[in-house]
């Protein structure tokens, strides 16, 4: 028998030792499958549950937001953040809010609504719209425009104007 015969017979012979050993073990291979596969599967779900799980625009609101040194105040379009340090802004379960150096967005403490189904506006003291543009549970983005009807007093010129509000979950 030459060379080429033999390693030709000896890889029939694996060949046909590997196809009796699967055959034999088939069902713990079917298994090992299905085992691995709804391994699979759990762990694609459960890694994904919370990126198709929206929060609730309402449990993320309700907590207290702060200026501090990421937040920003800008009234058309020019920076005046320096004018609200400490702003801090509490919306409570019960459709309140308190707050601190607020200026005149907030007083010192009122009530709180969502104003439509999409929860992108809050309505403050019945009637003060103010915009919800981003709301994650760091992050409270809100804008607003000051007008002499919402306000009073002697520095309402100077205070009039649409406001961008970023602050930071405490």
């Amino acid at each position: 028998m030459n060379q080429s015969t033999f390693n030709q017979q000896t890889m029939k012979n694996n060949f046909q030792s590997f196809a009796e050993t699967l055959t034999e073990n088939s069902h713990r291979i079917g298994w090992a499958i299905i085992a691995i596969s709804l391994l699979s599967l759990a762990f694609m779900l459960t890694s994904c549950q919370g990126d198709d799980k929206k929060s609730d625009p309402q449990d993320l609101l309700r907590q207290t937001w702060i200026l501090g040194t990421d937040g920003t105040v800008t009234k058309d379009g020019s920076d005046v953040t320096d004018e609200y340090t400490g702003l801090t802004v509490t919306f409570a379960n019960d459709g309140t809010y308190t707050a601190l150096n607020s200026g005149h967005f907030f007083q010192a403490s009122g009530t709180w609504a969502w104003q439509d189904e999409a929860k992108t506006s809050l309505a403050l003291d019945g009637d003060f719209l103010v915009s919800v543009v981003e709301l994650t549970k760091t992050d409270l983005h809100l804008q607003l425009e000051l007008s002499v009807d919402d306000l009073e007093g002697g520095r309402v010129t100077g205070l009039v104007g649409d406001y961008d509000i970023k602050l930071k979950a405490q």
